[in-house]
């Protein structure tokens, strides 16, 4: 009967060959590695924390990238915050609420079109920007606006379905 202690079995033993073999794949890996965290470098980010695991593939899986935050200063003014919003149809026209908290109304900015509007904040303390595909056509010129406590609120009116109009066939 053989024997079936797996030390014993010369397919497990250590070939000094496959070590070799490991450890020059495990050297590809680590410079890879190293190449791409030095590409996230240069790119503004620093990455401080993985996770590497061999996939089924037998490749290696980079998990749990953890980026190391930006100081308040650089991060302050790069963060787009898109504003909590309401769209609100009150039949003859469509009520905008959006939550801006801790800013000036010199530092919103409000354009429409037709069928979107777009609300930004810039000051030194925030950015803020949201694009609002809108349900109904509005008339642009007709907007009005005003803030207060925190709370935007912006009234459109929509542009008339109901005409009807005469188109001359030529």
């Amino acid at each position: 009967m053989p024997d079936q202690n797996p030390k014993s079995n010369s397919d497990n033993d250590d070939n000094p060959d496959d070590i070799i073999k490991f450890s020059k794949f495990i050297s590809k890996v680590m410079t890879s590695i190293t190449k791409n965290i030095s590409d996230m470098s240069e790119q503004g980010s620093n990455p401080y924390s993985f996770n590497i695991k061999i996939g089924p593939d037998g490749m290696p899986v980079v998990e749990n990238l953890q980026m190391e935050p930006k100081p308040p200063e650089e991060s302050k003014k790069e963060a787009m915050k898109e504003p909590l919003v309401d769209v609100l149809d009150e039949g003859d026209a469509l009520v905008i609420v959006a939550e801006l908290k801790g800013v000036r109304k010199e530092d919103i900015s409000i354009s429409a079109k037709a069928e979107e509007i777009t609300i930004s904040v810039n000051n030194d303390a925030s950015i803020y920007s949201r694009n609002i595909a809108l349900p109904a056509l509005i008339d642009p010129s007709k907007g009005r606006a005003k803030y207060n406590n925190g709370v935007l609120q912006i009234r459109l009116k929509k542009k008339s379905t109901k005409a009807s109009y005469t188109i001359k066939v030529n």
